[in-house]
C-alpha cells in the first residue's frame, strides 16, 4: 500500500516538475540520472599533452601563441589548442525522515465519555524543503472506521471522527532533543483537514533539520458501540518545487 501511494504522489508530482538538469553519469554499477545513486563518490580523468610549443610574439599574445607545428611546411603555423578543464558537481536532493510512533492500540471497557489524543511526531533532514503528509489508504482520514462488533458484526457502530493538529520547527539535531509533542503550547499548533486527495499535508519550506507533529483527537461516547475500529495511513514526504 505504502508504494503505491508512494507511486501514485511521484506520477502527480511528474505532470507539474520543471525541466531536469543535466543528470550525473552512472557510476559504480548505479545507471545515470537525477535519484539513481545513493552513494558520494569522486573521480578524476583524462590528460593533456601540448606537445612542443614554440612562442609566436607576433600572433597577438597571450596563451593561444604557442605554434605547435605547420599545415604546409615551415608555413601556416597551427596553434595549440587547449583541451578544456571540466569541473562538474551534481548534489543529490536528498531526504531523512523519522516518525514516533507508528502504532497506536488502545483497549476500553466503554464506560466512559473521554476525548483521547495521540501524536505522530518525527524529523526530517534535507537540503530542500518539504512537505510533510499524512496519505490517505483506502479509507479517509478524518476517522476511525468502524471494523466489526466483538461477535464479527459489520455496520452495527458509527465511524469515529478524528479531528487533526500539526506543528513544526527547527532545530540543531547536534544539539538539541525535538519538543514533546504534550509541551507543544496551544498556540503552535494549527489546524488540518484532509485535502482534494484525502492526504493531511503541510510545507516546512526550509531547507535542514526540523521536527514535525501530527496530534489527532477522537471522542468516546459514554457506552460507544463495542467493537474494533482503525485506520491506516502512509508518511510520505515530497520535495518543495
Amino acid at each position: 500500500m505504502v508504494k503505491t501511494l508512494f507511486s501514485l504522489l511521484v506520477v502527480g508530482l511528474l505532470l507539474f516538475s520543471p525541466v531536469l538538469a543535466d543528470e550525473p553519469p552512472a557510476h559504480g554499477g548505479y545507471q545515470a540520472g537525477w535519484g539513481m545513486n545513493p552513494n558520494n563518490w569522486q573521480t578524476a580523468t583524462g590528460c593533456y599533452n601540448s606537445g612542443i610549443g614554440i612562442y609566436d610574439p607576433h600572433h597577438g599574445g597571450g596563451g593561444g601563441s604557442w605554434v605547435v607545428g605547420y599545415e604546409d611546411g615551415c608555413n601556416n603555423p597551427i596553434y595549440i589548442q587547449y583541451d578544456n578543464i571540466t569541473l562538474d558537481l551534481w548534489i543529490e536532493m536528498y531526504m531523512i525522515q523519522t516518525y514516533c510512533f507508528t502504532q497506536y492500540q488502545w483497549h476500553r471497557i466503554g464506560n466512559q465519555d473521554e476525548y483521547i489524543n495521540f501524536y505522530i511526531c518525527g524529523t526530517v533532514f534535507s537540503n530542500n524543503g518539504q512537505y510533510i503528509q499524512l496519505m490517505r489508504g483506502d479509507e479517509d482520514l478524518d476517522y476511525l472506521h468502524f471494523r466489526e462488533d466483538i461477535f464479527g458484526r459489520t455496520g452495527r457502530g458509527r465511524d469515529i471522527p478524528i479531528t487533526w493538529h500539526y506543528a513544526w520547527g527547527a532545530y540543531d539535531h547536534y544539539n538539541e532533543t525535538p519538543p514533546d509533542c504534550e509541551d507543544i503550547p496551544e498556540g503552535d499548533w494549527h489546524e488540518i483537514v484532509p485535502n482534494q486527495c484525502g492526504n493531511l499535508s503541510f510545507v516546512i519550506p526550509e531547507p535542514c533539520d526540523h521536527w514535525f507533529c501530527f496530534w489527532g483527537q477522537f471522542h468516546l461516547l459514554y457506552h460507544e458501540n463495542d467493537g474494533h475500529y482503525g485506520l491506516v495511513m502512509a508518511g510520505c514526504p515530497a520535495p518543495m518545487l
